[in-house]
């Protein structure tokens, strides 16, 4: 959790809150399922965070209203 929080933090989103799942059969092992929910600055901003977690490797699906 410490790199992706970190990785969130420099985007400057502010995280509003964490779902952890360690134990999901519908993923490999070795790899974690985590939902956040973050408040952005708006649709730019969204993107921002997004592009930035997909260069430091991680897969994001985005559930938002407003993306």
């Amino acid at each position: 959790l410490a790199g992706i929080t970190g990785v969130i933090a420099e985007t400057g989103a502010n995280i509003l809150n964490i779902e952890h799942f360690r134990f999901d059969n519908t993923l490999p092992v070795g790899f974690t399922r985590v939902t956040f929910s973050l408040e952005t600055k708006g649709l730019e901003h969204i993107r921002n965070v997004v592009e930035t977690l997909r260069q430091h490797g991680y897969d994001v699906n985005v559930n938002s209203q407003i993306f």
